[in-house]
Protein backbone atom coordinates (compact mmCIF):
# COMPACT_ATOMS: atom_id res chain seq x y z
CA UNK A 1 0.00 0.00 0.00
CA UNK A 2 1.27 3.47 -0.90
CA UNK A 3 -0.12 6.80 0.31
CA UNK A 4 0.86 10.45 -0.01
CA UNK A 5 0.32 12.28 3.26
CA UNK A 6 0.57 16.00 3.94
CA UNK A 7 2.00 16.87 7.34
CA UNK A 8 1.46 20.44 8.52
CA UNK A 9 2.09 22.66 11.48
CA UNK A 10 2.01 26.41 12.11
CA UNK A 11 5.32 27.01 10.30
CA UNK A 12 4.64 25.09 7.10
CA UNK A 13 3.97 21.70 5.62
CA UNK A 14 5.52 18.86 3.63
CA UNK A 15 4.43 15.79 1.69
CA UNK A 16 5.63 12.25 2.25
CA UNK A 17 4.98 9.29 0.03
CA UNK A 18 4.88 6.32 2.39
CA UNK A 19 4.82 2.73 1.22
CA UNK A 20 4.40 -0.31 3.41
CA UNK A 21 2.10 -3.04 4.57
CA UNK A 22 0.00 -0.84 6.84
CA UNK A 23 -0.24 2.79 5.77
CA UNK A 24 -3.42 3.98 7.41
CA UNK A 25 -4.09 7.32 9.05
CA UNK A 26 -4.34 5.66 12.46
CA UNK A 27 -1.08 3.69 12.13
CA UNK A 28 0.88 6.72 10.87
CA UNK A 29 -0.53 8.97 13.62
CA UNK A 30 0.51 6.39 16.26
CA UNK A 31 4.02 6.19 14.80
CA UNK A 32 4.22 10.00 14.71
CA UNK A 33 3.31 10.16 18.41
CA UNK A 34 6.05 7.62 19.16
CA UNK A 35 8.57 9.60 17.09
CA UNK A 36 7.72 12.88 18.85
CA UNK A 37 8.25 11.23 22.24
CA UNK A 38 11.71 9.98 21.17
CA UNK A 39 12.96 13.19 19.57
CA UNK A 40 12.05 16.55 21.10
CA UNK A 41 13.68 18.34 18.13
CA UNK A 42 11.74 16.38 15.52
CA UNK A 43 11.71 17.46 11.88
CA UNK A 44 10.62 16.19 8.47
CA UNK A 45 13.88 14.41 7.62
CA UNK A 46 14.11 12.77 11.03
CA UNK A 47 10.50 11.63 10.66
CA UNK A 48 11.26 10.08 7.27
CA UNK A 49 14.28 8.28 8.75
CA UNK A 50 12.18 7.03 11.66
CA UNK A 51 9.61 5.55 9.28
CA UNK A 52 12.36 3.88 7.25
CA UNK A 53 13.71 2.27 10.44
CA UNK A 54 10.19 0.93 11.02
CA UNK A 55 10.27 -0.78 7.60
CA UNK A 56 8.48 1.77 5.44
CA UNK A 57 9.73 3.06 2.11
CA UNK A 58 9.56 6.86 2.29
CA UNK A 59 10.08 9.69 -0.16
CA UNK A 60 9.87 13.37 0.72
CA UNK A 61 8.09 15.13 -2.12
CA UNK A 62 9.54 18.53 -2.81
CA UNK A 63 8.31 20.73 -5.64
CA UNK A 64 10.62 22.09 -8.28
CA UNK A 65 8.61 25.31 -8.33
CA UNK A 66 6.01 27.08 -6.26
CA UNK A 67 3.50 29.28 -8.07
CA UNK A 68 0.77 31.29 -6.40
CA UNK A 69 -2.60 29.91 -7.43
Amino acid sequence: MKKIIRFWWTEGDFLLEIEGERVTKEVIEKLLDEYREEDEYYDDYGWAEYLEKKGYKVRIIEPDYEIYF
